[in-house]
């Protein structure tokens, strides 16, 4: 028969339980942070989808540009710089823009 020695036996049934236990407590340690971080990638998804969308009716708007009116924009730097530029304020939804006239 095939004797072994005790520095070759297996682990117990305590150790195995043990070690599974402090496993589990490591995985639900974790499980908040995995919870959160699956919850903001969605919600960043849905944003991503939402400025694709405003960003192509935009798009549309600027290439149909009929609802824009043209109007003077005074762009002011430092010091006294001031400039007027003329062009085109287009609304889509709660986005605006200003489109130069060339």
């Amino acid at each position: 028969m095939d004797r072994r020695s005790p520095s070759e036996q297996g682990f117990t049934l305590i150790e195995v339980i043990a070690a599974v236990m402090i496993i589990s407590l490591v995985a639900v340690t974790f499980l908040p942070l995995i919870t959160s971080s699956i919850q903001r990638i969605k919600e960043a998804g849905r944003r991503m989808q939402e400025l694709y969308a405003l960003r192509s009716e935009m798009e549309r708007a600027i290439s149909e540009q009929s609802s824009a009116v043209e109007q003077e924009l005074t762009v002011r730097g430092p010091g006294s710089f001031r400039r007027t530029v003329k062009g085109k304020v287009i609304k889509v939804g709660h986005l605006v823009t200003f489109m130069r006239s060339r």
